[in-house]
């Protein structure tokens, strides 16, 4: 089939070669552009000339869109084969791969608790910032609350941004909050305090996180080997290989006080990154899921519509 259709490109091509010399010709000898009347319009012969190129070329366009639906197909279909044959049966690959998708959802709940704090314990503390010429000077803990493991503590202005602050929690209370970094602009700032997990629950959650990115790596290494075409798997399954780093637990270790106050900053400004990072990575663990939940359902529609939702 993939033969048929390219010798038809072929054909168009030789065509397009033809009408451009043709047009190129009319355009030199001014004597062979007519005008007619078609449709109640006026046109030159160019116009016709150049409407029959472009025409050709939407067709063009359409029959390597064909082509590369075709070699699409045959890729898949080769890789599915083989992993059957490695494996024992199709019905094995699929289960693999409904296994790879149940994994992803596990992992994506995962991210999503740790990124969101769900579940975490700890309510009441209130604090204050003070601002001296624009920049974070102090935060003042007025109740420490009850129940924290951790907290995480933002600070919230409509024109003010930069500022960076760690607090201390002491058997369930936040007894201090330090300022890393001054921040700029400042002019009423609110202080918000979040509760989020202990360092034991972070490690854990990073644990499930490179068990569940190395079985994911394994998986992409082991159809990789296995595709007819290696550039063809790197460019369809990118995404595979990025969601299957996992990303290190930058906020256990600036959630030790056991540093210096330089070093604290540096590390919570990369916390910063990686919280969007955890962000991102989880909305393409999300479309990775789709990705191979279609391998054993069709949900090219769902992923359509939420493209189209997204962009």
């Amino acid at each position: 089939m993939k033969d048929v259709v390219v010798q038809e490109i072929a054909r168009i091509d030789h065509q397009l070669v033809e009408g451009e010399k043709e047009l190129d010709e009319m355009i030199e000898t001014v004597e062979t552009v007519s005008l007619s009347k078609r449709h109640g319009q006026y046109e030159l012969s160019l116009d016709k000339a150049e409407s029959q190129i472009a025409r050709l070329n939407d067709e063009k366009e359409k029959l390597l869109d064909k082509v590369r639906v075709i070699e699409q197909a045959r890729q898949k279909k080769h890789l599915m084969d083989e992993q059957a044959r490695v494996l024992g049966s199709v019905a094995r690959v699929r289960a693999k791969d409904l296994i790879i998708f149940f994994l992803i959802l596990f992992l994506i709940a995962i991210l999503a608790v740790d990124f969101l704090g769900i579940g975490a314990t700890g309510t009441g503390a209130i604090a204050k910032a003070e601002v001296v010429e624009g920049r974070l000077h102090r935060i003042n803990v007025l109740n420490g609350g009850q129940g924290y493991e951790r907290v995480n503590i933002h600070i919230v202005d409509a024109v003010g941004s930069g500022a960076l602050v760690s607090g201390q929690v002491v058997e369930g209370k936040l007894t201090q909050a330090d300022v890393i970094h001054l921040g700029e602009h400042y002019e009423n700032p609110v202080v918000e305090i979040e509760p989020h997990f202990s360092v034991g629950t972070l490690w854990i959650f990073w644990i499930i996180d490179v068990i569940c990115c190395t079985l994911f790596m394994a998986n992409f290494f082991f159809e990789h080997r296995l595709a007819a075409s290696k550039k063809w798997y790197w460019k369809n399954n990118w995404i595979d290989f990025i969601t299957s780093i996992p990303l290190p637990p930058v906020q256990v270790i600036a959630a030790s006080g056991d540093m210096g106050i330089v070093r604290l900053g540096r590390l919570l400004r990369a916390v910063r990154i990686l919280r969007a990072l955890r962000l991102f990575r989880i909305a393409l663990f999300f479309w990775r899921g789709m990705d191979h939940l279609s391998t054993t359902l069709d949900v090219r529609l769902l992923k359509r519509s939420l493209l189209y939702g997204l962009l």
